[in-house]
C-alpha cells in the first residue's frame, strides 16, 4: 500500500497545490479562535490499493474557492492532459503504478458543496498497481 500511496501521492503532487488525503485536509486554527480547514486551492484523494496487477477506479477532488469556474477547470483541463494517451507511470520500490483515465466514466464532474463559494471538481480515473 506505501508504494501505490506514494506514488498517487507524488502524480497528483506534480500540479502546483498541496496534496491531502479524502479525510485528512489539516484544520487549521485562527487567531480569533476559528477552526477550519487549510485555504483552498488543494488536492483531496482516497486511498486504494488494488491487488498486485488489477486495476481499480479511484477519485480525486480539485477544490478552489471563489465564484468562479476558469480556475477549477484550468487544473482539471491540465491534470486530464498529463493522463491522454495511455496515462502515466509511476516508479515504485517494487514495480510500477499506471494512473490512466476510464473511457466509460466522464472524467469530471462538478461536485455540488454548501459552501455557494466552493468549487469542487470530483475526477474518477484508473489505477493499476504493477507491483508485488
Amino acid at each position: 500500500m506505501t508504494s501505490t500511496a506514494k506514488a498517487v501521492y507524488a502524480f497528483l503532487s506534480g500540479f502546483g497545490l498541496p496534496v491531502y488525503g479524502k479525510n485528512n485536509v489539516p484544520i487549521m486554527e485562527y487567531p480569533n479562535g476559528e477552526k477550519r480547514p487549510v485555504d483552498m486551492p488543494y488536492i483531496t484523494y482516497e486511498a486504494i490499493n488494488p491487488a498486485p496487477l488489477t486495476r481499480a477506479m479511484f477519485h480525486t477532488w480539485v477544490w478552489y474557492r471563489g465564484d468562479s469556474y476558469t480556475p477549477v477547470f484550468a487544473k482539471v483541463d491540465e491534470i486530464e492532459s498529463a493522463l491522454r494517451d495511455g496515462g502515466v507511470s509511476i516508479p515504485t520500490d517494487t514495480g510500477a503504478v499506471y494512473i490512466m483515465t476510464d473511457d466509460s466514466t466522464p472524467f469530471a464532474q462538478e461536485q455540488p458543496d454548501p459552501d455557494k463559494n466552493v468549487r469542487v471538481m470530483y475526477l474518477t480515473m484508473i489505477l493499476h498497481a504493477d507491483t508485488e
